[in-house]
């Protein structure tokens, strides 16, 4: 702390928190808090690790770098083993870190009520990709629509013939290169 603002080491030079960066903010922010929270109902020569209770975090992934994504529940879950997170999230990298018994997917039904379900299905390990193209997530693909349509329309041209179009198909599906449809 330096005149009343607190500074943190970043790359080995000293920066005050409100220059960084959004995701090291909000994650400091509401571990600071919890932190801060958990230490006013503590009993005193009691550890924050030997704590127990029920912590909800709505959007665990937001602001965070991926690289953080993939370490976050596994750090908290380390470092505050007595506590129960109940965590929302919409990133694959952090579903990814869970296994499916530690999952919930809440779903609309026909009449527009949540419903809470469990599949069995793990993803645990899987990359994002897997991820987001599992039941989980329900996706037929993570491309961008319109290289969806470019694909589309290249696949369509192959199966009629066009040589040229069935090997732009598959250069694209390889190189993930942008779709020219008209090649």
């Amino acid at each position: 702390m330096e005149e009343q603002e607190y500074f943190f080491v970043h790359h080995g030079i000293p920066v005050p928190f409100g220059a960084l960066s959004d995701g090291y903010r909000a994650y400091l922010g509401w571990v600071t808090d919890l932190l801060y929270n958990m230490n006013l109902g503590c009993p005193p020569e009691t550890k924050l690790r030997d704590l127990r209770g029920v912590v909800l975090v709505d959007e665990i992934d937001l602001h965070l770098h991926p690289e953080w994504q993939r370490q976050v529940v596994p750090t908290l879950s380390k470092v505050l083993p007595n506590l129960q997170f109940v965590l929302s999230t919409h990133s694959p990298i952090v579903a990814g870190t869970l296994s499916s018994k530690n999952i919930f997917v809440l779903e609309m039904d026909d009449s527009g009520a949540s419903m809470v379900r469990q599949l069995e299905e793990s993803i645990h390990g899987l990359n994002a990709d897997q991820v987001l193209v599992s039941p989980y997530f329900n996706l037929m693909t993570s491309r961008a629509p319109d290289t969806v349509d470019g694909l589309r329309e290249l696949s369509k041209r192959a199966m009629e013939g066009d040589r040229d179009a069935a090997l732009s198909f598959l250069e694209q599906l390889a190189g993930g290169s942008e779709v020219k449809p008209g090649r």
